[in-house]
């Protein structure tokens, strides 16, 4: 038994050796399992119709948070979007309220708008929420503390952590200028406020003591940012070619509101993606990135936690978005220059819709880069790597759900992820 055009409109190799898997496996219809399994098999391959229908839909989210802040946690939230529609971003606006709690105690409450493709010449991204962050990276005042083994080992990597609640109102908005470029404007207000992890011995703690740092820090932070990008990419979720070329500079101003002094600085951003198909099939991705960012002064630990992104804010200077396996938090550093090599390969299609893809992919992934702060020699910065492999399985268009393991310069790391780091 086999359905005609199952994969009608892919024009896909993959696809069809999958259908022909499917008859020569489940095709013998005596048995429940097998038409189960040729009904399971038939519903992925099939094509998706593209909607018609231009009209915004209200949708539940569930979302389990895996590692970083909350370790294990549950989301729930209410989605407000049209349909999406052809073309290289995964949606054409969002209107999302998203709630999060962890099993560490951290809890996120989010209100965002993202709107990509919805006016002609315009990408807008706005945010507003508040963090309670238990498990932030410390590593001194100046960022330069290093993980020592026996407290690691006495009090977990704890020891080198602390809570920061953090209050946000981002607002972002691209303007097109001509083929690929785009103006980027952007500005951040937050609030901070820092503190000790309770009943556990940490740094931080150690440094309230000692008069290095104040118990309680609050400061008040506005950021404003100007660049440009060029955007290449066919897909902004898993790339098989393009590039995406950013350049950004950003102002600040920090307000220490417990001692009433104000203190300005500026950091800068250059960062570059290229992806290539390769072979004659182009299953096989050759992904690059490089990044370098580069502030005026110092930043203190809760400021240099933060990505400088042309996206919607980000954290975390090694982790699953950067320098991978690291753990997400075993260094804090102002200036961060680093490359990335990957080699993604479909391994196998089960439907290659582009607006609706179901596919698995393996890669090969490699991270080096330098980081520190900038009164620190080349010679004085620390040196990060990474090397290792992973998997990814993309159920829709949006939805990537993957394991990365591999080995770096802290040893043995693992991550579960739920996209490409770029």
């Amino acid at each position: 038994m086999a359905v005609a055009g199952g994969a009608a409109g892919q024009d896909s190799a993959a696809v069809r050796s999958v259908e022909r898997f499917r008859d020569r496996r489940f095709g013998d219809t005596s048995s429940a399992f097998k038409r189960l399994g040729y009904r399971a098999i038939t519903g992925l391959v099939q094509p998706v119709p593209p909607s018609t229908d231009d009209r915004w839909r209200r949708s539940l989210v569930v979302d389990v948070p895996v590692g970083g802040q909350q370790a294990l946690g549950l989301g729930l939230g209410l989605v407000y979007s049209p349909p999406v529609r052809p073309g290289p971003a995964p949606l054409r606006a969002e209107l999302k309220l998203m709630g999060r709690y962890g099993i560490t105690g951290s809890s996120e409450l989010r209100l965002q708008f993202l709107a990509p493709a919805l006016v002609a010449g315009w990408r807008f991204f706005l945010l507003a929420g508040s963090e309670r962050m238990v498990r932030t990276p410390y590593f001194g005042p100046d960022n330069k503390e290093l993980v020592e083994d026996s407290l690691k080992e006495s009090y977990s990597i704890l020891y080198y952590r602390y809570a920061l609640l953090r209050s946000t109102a981002f607002a972002s908005a691209q303007r097109h200028v001509a083929g690929p470029f785009w103006i980027h404007m952007a500005f951040q207000a937050r609030h901070y406020r820092t503190s000790a992890i309770a009943e556990q011995p940490t740094l931080f703690a150690a440094d309230v003591a000692a008069g290095r740092v104040d118990d309680t820090t609050r400061y008040t932070g506005l950021e404003g940012r100007l660049g440009f990008v060029s955007d290449t990419r066919d897909d902004w979720v898993a790339p098989k070619r393009g590039a995406y070329l950013e350049a950004l500079v950003a102002l600040g101003r920090l307000r220490d509101d417990s001692r009433g002094s104000t203190r300005a600085y500026h950091r800068y951003l250059v960062g570059l993606r290229e992806f290539t198909p390769l072979g004659e099939s182009e299953r096989t991705v050759l992904a690059l990135r490089q990044r370098f960012v580069f502030p005026s002064v110092n930043l203190p630990y809760f400021l240099a936690y933060e990505q400088l992104t042309t996206g919607l804010p980000d954290d975390g200077v090694v982790g699953p978005r950067s320098i991978r396996l690291h753990g997400g938090g075993n260094q804090i550093a102002s200036v961060q220059a680093f490359m990335s090599v990957d080699v993604r390969r479909e391994v196998v299609i089960l439907r290659a819709d582009p607006m609706n893809p179901v596919r698995l992919w393996g890669l090969v992934l490699a991270d080096a880069g330098l980081l520190g702060e900038p009164d620190q020699s080349i010679s004085e910065l620390r040196r990060e790597w990474t090397i290792g492999l992973g998997g990814r399985a993309q159920f829709a268009r949006r939805t990537l759900l993957g394991l990365d393991i591999g080995w770096t310069d802290t040893g043995l790391g693992l991550s579960v992820v739920t996209y490409f780091a770029y």
